[in-house]
């Protein structure tokens, strides 16, 4: 399901105390999606009835497709950072909007942060027609 986002979601895992914080630039859209059992089982690193734990929640141009004309370029990255925190001890109301929730983001006491970055380049080349770029990961 795709969702329009500014450039930065939080999701907050209040059990293992950590924020994935999920920032993007270039891509429209954040995709929601759960591979539910029967693409779960094609999936190599998640165990058969893993699906029924897992929500993946990542940037994407679904909803919102990126149209390049001859020698035009488009680039879209997202970042993920996985933050470690004390904040996640259940002082955040989850009812209170985004606005708070990226404001307290900004407060977090980190211990441990891991990164990961992924980025797409598409460049048509003058000889080609317009171009439709959708994004799905």
């Amino acid at each position: 399901m795709p969702l329009p986002f500014d450039d930065e979601i939080a999701i907050i895992d209040h059990e293992k105390k950590r924020t994935f914080v999920l920032r993007k630039d270039g891509m429209p859209d954040a995709g929601v999606w759960n591979p539910w059992d029967r693409k779960a089982k094609a999936l190599a690193d998640l165990g058969d009835e893993d699906y029924k734990m897992m929500l993946c929640v990542d940037s994407s141009a679904i909803e919102n497709s990126i149209i390049l004309k001859p020698s035009e370029e488009w680039t879209g990255c997202q970042e993920l950072l996985t933050v470690s925190s004390s904040y996640c001890s259940g002082q955040l109301d989850p009812r209170k909007d985004s606005q708070a929730v990226t404001d307290n983001i900004m407060e977090l006491k980190v211990e441990q942060q891991e990164h990961f970055e992924c980025c797409h380049l598409v460049r048509v080349h003058p000889s080609e027609g317009t171009v439709q770029v959708n994004v799905n990961k």
